[in-house]
């Protein structure tokens, strides 16, 4: 992160923190403090902003901020959203070659 290399992005930084949010008794990361599944929707937004511009070009950053937005989504009952960054990271994979053995992805 520091560097800014190639396997950091702040779509991925943001996806971290929405991941986390539910597990942090911070009241800065609750859009309403009495509201357990409002923790960490700041991130949420911010990272569904950024996600506009992540798919024009597949990285390992994107999937992996990918199947952890799948994975809090799926904890939250959101199944559709769940499926829909699941569908995502899945695609992206196949496009950066990596379903593929390693003697055939070069």
């Amino acid at each position: 992160m520091a560097t800014g290399g190639p396997y950091f992005s702040h779509l991925l930084l943001n996806a971290m923190y929405y991941s986390v949010s539910k597990f942090s008794n911070r009241v800065e990361v609750y859009d309403d403090p009495s509201n357990q599944k409002t923790a960490g929707n700041r991130f949420l937004r911010r990272a569904k902003e950024l996600l506009g511009t992540a798919l024009d070009q597949s990285t390992i950053p994107t999937v992996q901020a990918m199947l952890l937005l799948s994975s809090s989504m799926f904890a939250l009952g959101h199944q559709s959203a769940a499926w829909s960054y699941h569908g995502i990271a899945v695609q992206m994979i196949y496009d950066l070659g990596k379903s593929l053995p390693t003697s055939l992805a070069n």
